[in-house]
Parts: structure tokens; sequence; C-alpha cells
């Protein structure tokens, strides 16, 4: 598995002018065979989550988000974090800039508030 890791990167990294990379963009057989294994992947997770499921003897919800979790779980957790964070961002900048110089446009009030919160 590692070796044909490693040999693939070796021809994307090596070929002249992205050659590899433009052959896989245009190639609709190529496309269908890294579609194909990105499905077995998450097929993988997926047999591992209901393995896990039955092996705690737990039921089908718990399957499904186990299941979701291990599929994208990555990208869901990303999302949650983004949002949280922008969340706080935003409580933290109406605290700092006082109400009179708080325009309407986010990235206005970025450039006046952030300056220390006196409105620069």
């Amino acid at each position: 598995h590692i070796v044909s890791f490693f040999m693939g990167f070796a021809v994307v990294w090596i070929s002249p002018g992205d050659v590899a990379y433009r052959t896989m963009q245009n190639s609709r057989a190529l496309k269908l065979l890294v579609d194909m294994g990105g499905g077995l992947y998450k097929m993988r997770k997926v047999i591992f989550a209901v393995e896990a499921a039955t092996t705690l003897r737990a039921g089908l919800p718990f399957a499904a988000l186990v299941a979701v979790l291990a599929v994208d779980g990555t990208t869901l957790t990303r999302r949650a974090a983004l949002w949280v964070e922008a969340h706080i961002d935003l409580g933290r900048r109406r605290r700092r800039c006082p109400t009179k110089l708080r325009p309407s446009s986010p990235s206005l009030s970025r450039a006046i508030c952030d300056a220390g919160g006196r409105g620069a």
C-alpha cells in the first residue's frame, strides 16, 4: 500500500509540466478510477461503523451516527468550528467597537474596530 502511494506520488511530482495532473483532469477513465477509489474508501469507513455498532450491541441510530462521523466527520467538525469561531469573533467585535462606530458592512467594521476597539 505504501509503495503504491509513493509510486503515484512520484509520478505526479516528477512529471514535467504537470502532465499527470492534466491527464487525470481530462481523462474520464481516470476520473472514474479515482472516484471509485474514494467510494471504496468511504464504504470501508461505513463497514467499520457497522462493525463498531455490532460489537457494542448498539442499534441502527448509533451505527448511522458513527458512519456519518467516520465518512464526513472532519468536514462537519471543520464547519462547526468555523461557525463557533465566527460567532465568538462577532461577539468580541461588538464588545470592542461602540455602537455609534459600528458600520453596517462587516469588512468596514473590521477595519475600524480592529485597531484596539477605539475606532482607529
